[in-house]
């Protein structure tokens, strides 16, 4: 119900426009006409007050909204969140407004990560109530509805990190932890460091568990 609710009051966050050029991009080559699509749907997407506001508050975005050589060159950062731009591209191919479409992934993964939250505290409580009430609890701090608003990568990236560390601390196959990492790391490329340091903490763990074996039959 809060998803639902959540899903007619996007933000509208600067990031959407360099969202909607990556997409259009996609099948667009002309770098010109990328800039001038983007911000033609970018006006006729929201209203007057919104598009003022995220083309002429400040010298950034009037640079951006002016100049579409300035605009590609910044689309490099944006383009390499090749998880979450091609779910916008499913979105916006299935015919959603692509302004609309940037925000869809936030949504759906936030309310994924409610349910897993959900299912995962039912799995360790084994009381319905209780699960709903710390969910509830989660929920009112206001942290995770508000990146379900927006447009960027976080709230997907999010998701993804909950469920490496909880694959992670359930022992799933490595093959699936692998899965995500590289899925994770589609979506941000930061994120390669949280799992660099996981996969380094993993061997470390196993090595000295195996050095203790050996050291303990070589005693036996």
């Amino acid at each position: 119900i809060v998803m639902i609710y959540l899903s007619n009051k996007p933000k509208h966050n600067w990031d959407m426009i360099p969202y909607m050029g990556v997409v259009i991009g996609m099948d667009i080559s002309d770098k010109k006409q990328v800039h001038q699509e983007t911000y033609k749907r970018l006006k006729n997407e929201t209203s007057n007050d919104e598009y003022n506001q995220l083309t002429t508050i400040s010298d950034y975005r009037l640079t951006m909204a002016n100049n579409y050589k300035a605009f590609n060159e910044n689309l490099s950062y944006y383009s390499i969140k090749k998880l979450y731009t091609n779910w916008i591209r499913l979105f916006y191919k299935s015919g959603v407004s692509l302004s609309y479409s940037t925000v869809l992934p936030s949504i759906f993964s936030i309310t994924f990560m409610i349910l897993f939250i959900y299912f995962i505290l039912y799995k360790e409580l084994k009381n319905i109530y209780l699960s709903l009430i710390i969910v509830s609890i989660i929920l009112s701090l206001g942290q995770l509805t508000e990146i379900a608003t927006l447009s960027t990568p976080d709230a997907l990236s999010s998701f993804l990190l909950l469920l490496i560390a909880f694959s992670y601390l359930y022992k799933r196959h490595n093959a699936i932890i692998l899965l995500l990492m590289v899925l994770s790391v589609l979506t941000r490329t930061d994120n390669i460091i949280w799992c660099s340091f996981l996969i380094v903490s993993d061997f470390i763990s196993n090595y000295r568990l195996q050095k203790l074996i050996s050291n303990g039959i070589a005693l036996i």
